[in-house]
C-alpha cells in the first residue's frame, strides 16, 4: 500500500511540472506521461498482480488530474473543453463536462479493488 502513496506523491510532481510547462506556453507531451503511467502499472502488474496495478492506474487519474488543476488555479473538477491526451479526450466524450463524477468512480473503484483483494 505504501507504493499508492509514494505514487501519488510522483503524480503531484508531474501534475506541477506540466501545469509549469503550460504556462509557459511550452508542449506538454502526453505520450511520455501516458508511458511513465504504464510502465509504473506494468511493474505493479508483475510485482503485486493486476489488482494493485488497475488501482495504480486510477489513482493516478485522480491524483494527477486534481493536482494539476489545482496548480492551476483552476477547480478541481475542471474539464478542458479540448482535452488533448487520449485520456482526457475519452473521458470527455463519455462524461462530457462533469469532471467529478469520473473521478468519483474511479476512487470507487480503487476502493472496491483493494477492499476485494
Amino acid at each position: 500500500m505504501i507504493y499508492f502513496l509514494f505514487y501519488s506523491l510522483f503524480c503531484v510532481y508531474l501534475a506541477r511540472n506540466n501545469a509549469e510547462r503550460i504556462e509557459a506556453g511550452k508542449k506538454i507531451n502526453h505520450a511520455v506521461n501516458g508511458s511513465i503511467h504504464l510502465s509504473a502499472a506494468f511493474l505493479m502488474l508483475i510485482l503485486s498482480g493486476w489488482e494493485d496495478a488497475i488501482s495504480l492506474l486510477l489513482l493516478a487519474r485522480v491524483v494527477f488530474d486534481m493536482s494539476l488543476n489545482s496548480f492551476r488555479e483552476l477547480s478541481l473538477d475542471y474539464v478542458s473543453p479540448s482535452p488533448k491526451s487520449f485520456a482526457d479526450r475519452v473521458e470527455k466524450a463519455v462524461f462530457k463536462s462533469n469532471g467529478l463524477l469520473p473521478k468519483i468512480i474511479y476512487l470507487a473503484l480503487f476502493l472496491c479493488l483493494q477492499i476485494l483483494k
